[in-house]
């Protein structure tokens, strides 16, 4: 049993050694390589769908994740994008689950606290642009 037990320890810590390498350490929300994954996987399984929440919070990062875990949306998934950046990237929120996204991150980052504003922009996945491409996009336009 002992040789099958330590097998299993080895085991268990290498799989959790991988899963974290694509955990953010301080929000414990996936991080940029883990984006890159997801992306590179969705363009080989064929997905056409994709809508993102782009967000800054500078100088309100830690703050920002814990809001964001609190109103987390059914079906998005969150990224640490580093310098106090998030994605919340989902294939069905569509434009008006956006737009009441957006309206509550921001509502309730002024209503913080420690009142800010965050910076949000949204985008929709174009047509015959990659999961690649558009994750691209997002991560290169500045929040306005």
């Amino acid at each position: 049993d002992l040789p099958l037990m330590t097998l299993g320890i080895i085991l268990t810590y290498f799989t959790i050694k991988k899963r974290d390498r694509y955990i953010d350490s301080e929000t414990g929300f996936y991080n940029r390589d883990f984006l890159t994954y997801v992306s590179r996987f969705r363009d080989r399984n064929k997905y056409i769908d994709d809508n993102g929440v782009l967000i800054s919070a500078k100088g309100h990062g830690k703050d920002m994740a814990e809001l964001l875990e609190e109103i987390r949306p059914a079906d998005g998934t969150y990224y640490a994008l580093g310098d106090d950046r998030f994605l919340i990237l989902s294939e069905s929120l569509r434009e008006s689950a956006m737009k009441i996204t957006v309206m509550t991150i921001t509502e309730a980052a002024e209503a913080s606290e420690d009142s800010y504003t965050p910076q949000i922009t949204t985008a929709s996945r174009r047509e015959g642009e990659s999961a690649v491409e558009f994750t691209e996009r997002m991560l290169n336009q500045s929040a306005a």
